[in-house]
């Protein structure tokens, strides 16, 4: 006799969605400010903000996690 066991998972492997209404300003110090709607996704937990370095490209940087 012959018998098995179905197992099965879903795996979601697509990129989040981008923020909603993303805007860039100048703040009054010239510092870029970034404000967005929230996201509908519900396995978002937090957006990070990452700056490339230097006139020529360079590394990446995280410089903050909202």
């Amino acid at each position: 006799m012959y018998s098995s066991i179905l197992t099965f998972y879903v795996v979601d492997n697509y990129a989040p969605a981008i923020p909603e209404n993303l805007e860039a300003t100048k703040s009054t110090n010239s510092h870029p400010l970034l404000s967005w709607d929230e996201n509908t996704e519900y396995d978002m937990d937090y957006y990070e903000i990452w700056k490339k370095g230097g006139l020529e490209g360079g590394d990446w940087h995280l410089k903050a996690t909202t």
